[in-house]
């Protein structure tokens, strides 16, 4: 498998949302990191965000429309608001002939406050939808 092509020479985006639910929508506040593949936000919902490196859990959600890539505001449908915590670009690199075992895809995101490697055992794009998954924040820093 190939890593996600850019379009026109650029690497693809992501967005990293803090999602504040209103309190009576029988969810959670949450975070969704989303990444641009193939026209749309690849999504996954994340309980906590990683301090540092280490595993954490992620919810594979439907794709979204790539307007969350810019939107900041109130959702429709008692869905709450999201608010950008940061927005970048990344790249995914497929170390699949490898020798490591722990992973297969690792990606690069490098935004305007976050510098993190996330590694998965597969492309992000096929985990499927309302799977939890396990994956390895290999670098996770935060900068100004």
């Amino acid at each position: 498998m190939k890593p996600n092509k850019p379009v026109s020479g650029l690497q693809p985006r992501f967005v990293l949302l803090h999602h504040a639910m209103e309190a009576n929508a029988g969810r959670y506040d949450h975070w969704d990191l989303m990444l641009e593949h193939a026209g749309t936000l690849v999504t996954f919902e994340l309980d906590r965000l990683p301090s540092g490196p280490g595993m954490f859990e992620a919810k594979r959600l439907a794709d979204h429309r790539l307007a969350y890539l810019e939107y900041e505001g109130h959702i429709s449908g008692n869905r709450g608001e999201v608010i950008r915590l940061d927005r970048g670009r990344y790249h995914e690199v497929d170390l699949h002939d490898s020798l490591r075992a722990d992973a297969r895809f690792e990606y690069h995101l490098n935004g305007q406050r976050l510098t993190a490697v996330l590694c998965a055992n597969q492309p992000a794009f096929l985990f499927p939808f309302a799977q939890t998954i396990h994956l390895q924040a290999a670098v996770w820093d935060w900068h100004d």
